[in-house]
């Protein structure tokens, strides 16, 4: 193979060069997932003094020559690695940014003014490059889907969106990226003065483009680029965590112990059915021991491994309900009927990062009677967290760990553990506060927190005559395709910013919810509200008219109600781990 370069580089000495994305190549494509799991892998960089690298993945890059028809000669295409390559400049940009901020405010003259600019030139000319309307320096060549719009909103410091399309979901993504690391950033960086600023933001480069490794891979041969992209890939697939762990364990096994490890492998895949091994492993492991991330799980697992027998049969034992957590519905660890309704409320919620504490417990054994009220526990903090006050959930994923492996190991009871979820929780006025104006959008928690808030009125021993999805809809007061004569008193503005709001939302049968539509206010409380035997809907017939101030007054009396369901309970008696 003609490789012409092999090494192990950091970003600072990778994203120096200049790069293109072939054509031929997938548009931006990170979602939310790697977006978090990016920004925890740094933080992490950051916090552990001996984590001193980060491995960052391969990238493969075809270095084109003379024979390469129409391409310049010496110009670099990324055949590999282009995603984690487009993330790293758009968090470099957002660094940039907070710099210039911090720049503008800094004293005329001083020294922190000086060093902010001395930074901000040198994220521009060694990892983004100079952009403007005369001057093309970049070092990172999209491409057409996205390279104008990435010029002007990443790396031109004017930050423009003038090529901004919204039905390009490639150029959607990388202002969501952009936004995500702008607000995590923005949040870290509260409450502290400019010095401390800049010393954190300097902390964030330097981490990316100083401990941030990339194995990369350059070659002057396109074929040979495609043949080494996909020997790393192929091999990759095969090297996930819990294949690793199952060739380790069958190999040390012995002939003594193969045929038991082997059965209890088995019976673990066929208990987990669907549910992903890797991620079941992780959860066991910080259930018991100290937090890992996906990436250190192997290392950990083979470093403490004392008897490939027991590990195998603990595994086996818990597969079952690591299955009744991913799906609860139909999952038949858990027979009890409260645990059953709380997996199914935590499942609809989307929180999983939880699941340690649960197979902490389930392993001790001594206080599954007590599962529900852990279970009602972290359903609280989740809604309040999480839900309504928009805290991200990764961040607790080592809060809950901890709890897990400190219970697992005698640390604390289980009046401890449910102690301290509580106080992990918002307070009570930041959560009305957040309630009142809180916007969601994902149906199944918007069905939840509704059903949730009727039972206040009807007990919820009768709540399950709205579980059903396909009789019962969910409601918007203020309609999704309002005809602008009925509905005059909402703006532009403000029907795209009420229209999600819960104060807006409400529970309604299929059929008259079909039957109203689009409708105005005095038609929908005679066609469809008056007949509604939802409690909940119902009430919306106290209200004369439908108005941005009527959602306010709805939102904060539901605000009022939500602090009766979802309650933070904190025995002071009781110790707290932190």
């Amino acid at each position: 193979m003609s490789i012409t370069n092999y090494n192990f580089e950091d970003l600072d000495t990778y994203l120096g060069k200049q790069y293109y994305i072939p054509d031929y190549q997938r548009d931006y494509s990170w979602d939310m997932t790697q977006l978090e799991d990016f920004w925890f892998d740094l933080l992490s960089v950051g916090n552990d003094p001996d984590d001193s690298e980060h491995f960052y993945g391969q990238v493969v890059v075809h270095k084109s020559s003379e024979k390469d028809g129409e391409k310049a000669k010496n110009q670099r295409y990324i055949i590999d690695g282009q995603q984690r390559t487009i993330t790293s400049v758009i968090f470099l940009s957002v660094i940039r940014n907070f710099l210039n901020k911090l720049s503008s405010d800094a004293k005329q003259g001083s020294d922190l003014k000086s060093d902010v600019g001395y930074d901000i030139d040198d994220i521009t000319t060694k990892s983004i490059g100079r952009y403007t309307n005369r001057r093309d320096e970049r070092h990172l060549f999209l491409n057409d889907t996205d390279s104008k719009f990435f010029a002007d909103y990443i790396q031109s410091v004017e930050h423009s969106t003038l090529h901004f399309k919204e039905d390009r979901s490639s150029n959607v993504r990388i202002k969501k990226a952009y936004e995500y690391f702008s607000t995590e950033i923005q949040g870290e960086l509260e409450g502290k003065e400019s010095t401390a600023r800049y010393e954190l933001l300097k902390a964030y480069w330097k981490d990316l483009t100083e401990k941030f490794k990339v194995m990369y891979v350059e070659t002057d041969d396109l074929n040979e680029a495609f043949i080494i992209f996909e020997t790393l890939n192929d091999r990759g697939k095969s090297l996930a965590t819990s294949d690793l762990l199952k060739n380790h364990l069958f190999s040390h096994a012995g002939k003594k112990d193969i045929d038991v490890v082997e059965g209890n492998w088995s019976e673990m895949v066929n208990d987990l059915g669907k549910a992903d091994t890797t991620k079941f492993i992780r959860s066991f492991w910080n259930s018991r021991y100290s937090f890992v991330r996906e990436r250190g799980l192997y290392k950990a697992l083979k470093g403490s491994l004392v008897s490939e027998v027991k590990l195998s049969e603990d595994l086996s034992s818990l597969a079952r309900v690591y299955n009744n957590l991913e799906f609860p519905k139909t999952g038949d660890y858990f027979e009890n009927e409260e645990v059953r309704r709380d997996l199914i409320s935590l499942n609809r919620l989307g929180a999983k990062s939880y699941y340690p504490i649960v197979l902490a417990i389930v392993s001790k054994g001594k206080d599954v009677s007590k599962l529900h009220k852990v279970l009602e526990t972290l359903e609280t903090l989740v809604v309040r967290n999480f839900v309504i006050s928009g805290l991200t959930a990764n961040k607790y994923e080592v809060f809950f760990a901890r709890a897990a492996m400190n219970y697992y190991s005698g640390v604390i009871d289980i009046e401890t553990l449910i102690n301290s979820l509580n106080k992990k929780m918002v307070s009570d006025p930041e959560f009305r506060n957040n309630f009142t104006t809180a916007i969601v959008k994902q149906r199944e928690v918007i069905r939840y927190l509704l059903r949730q808030l009727n039972s206040v009125y009807v007990g919820f021993d009768e709540v399950e005559v709205v579980r059903d999805n396909d009789a019962v809809h969910i409601e918007h007061i203020f309609p999704q395709r309002p005809h602008k004569d009925t509905w005059t008193s909402f703006d532009d503005v403000e029907s795209t910013e009420y229209l999600w709001r819960i104060g807006n939302l409400t529970l309604l049968s299929k059929k008259l919810n079909q039957k109203i539509a689009n409708s105005g206010f005095d038609v929908k409380k005679e066609e469809a509200y008056e007949k509604s035997q939802i409690a909940i809907t119902k009430e919306l017939l106290n209200y004369a008219d439908w108005t941005p101030e009527s959602i306010d007054d709805r939102q904060k009396g539901l605000a009022e109600t939500a602090l009766n369901i979802w309650k933070r309970t904190v025995d002071k008696k009781v110790e707290i781990i932190e």
